[in-house]
């Protein structure tokens, strides 16, 4: 119903998916109560219609103002491919007005923080995460709710943060559908719905209405990104968050 739609979502939120005693695990794992949704705590962000009008121009920039407030934490930002171009041609083609990034966002150095130096002979498994969102382009929450999410952990001293800061290598694509973004669409260009285009049981998903599948598995350029991303890194997690 109307309930689920982004622009009614009055706060972003987030599952907090912490163990503060990780440090002392000799692998590498991430406990929580994934039925427990908590409000982002002090959210000054915009919401409601001043949310639905932020382009994909602006949530980029709110990332790389971040990543230049910690540019120590967050090292890299990459161009995995592009959003696929409008048309109805058999193959997509890339719109190369609307770059995919990646921003890798690193962990502490080990016994960067003085009260942990008594573990300094204590190995660290660094948990590799890849985060994605925006792969439904109306769900601008979502998209919101990462960036504020590392917003205050690259800045909080809280344990449930240290945790993550200290033991996890964030790998984080902002938003996989550019285009649906900047037009406040669920679909991409070419009207397939992302979350469908997968390879997994593709042949048994619902190909009508918002829930068009596309041509073929990985028929469009942001599934293909996603796949190529992991075919070519190894990781622990992949959350895919949407409202």
């Amino acid at each position: 119903g109307n309930s689920l739609k982004s622009y009614n979502i009055s706060t972003p939120f987030c599952c907090i998916l912490t163990n503060t005693n990780y440090l002392y695990k000799t692998f590498p794992t991430i406990d929580g109560n994934f039925q427990t949704f908590i409000p982002l705590e002090n959210y000054q962000g915009d919401t409601g219609d001043n949310l639905i009008s932020w382009s994909y121009g602006k949530l980029i920039s709110e990332w790389d103002a971040l990543q230049s407030e910690h540019a120590e934490r967050i090292s890299e930002k990459k161009i995995l491919g592009y959003a696929t171009a409008e048309g109805n041609s058999e193959e997509a083609a890339d719109d190369t007005t609307r770059p995919i990034y990646e921003y890798v966002i690193k962990p502490y150095p080990k016994n960067s923080l003085g009260y942990e130096e008594y573990l300094s002979t204590t190995p660290r498994n660094i948990v590799k995460v890849l985060i994605c969102t925006g792969v439904h382009g109306n769900e601008k929450s979502a998209s919101t709710g990462v960036l504020f999410f590392f917003q205050t952990m690259l800045k909080s001293l809280d344990d449930y943060y240290l945790s993550l800061s200290q033991n996890c290598e964030f790998h984080v694509i902002p938003c996989l559908n550019p285009w649906g973004y900047d037009n406040n669409q669920r679909n991409n260009a070419r009207n397939v719905n992302i979350n469908r285009n997968f390879g997994h049981n593709w042949e048994y998903q619902a190909g009508g209405n918002v829930n068009v599948k596309g041509n073929s598995p990985y028929s469009e350029k942001e599934t293909q990104i996603v796949k190529d991303w992991i075919n070519n890194n190894d990781m622990h997690i992949y959350l895919d968050v949407h409202d």
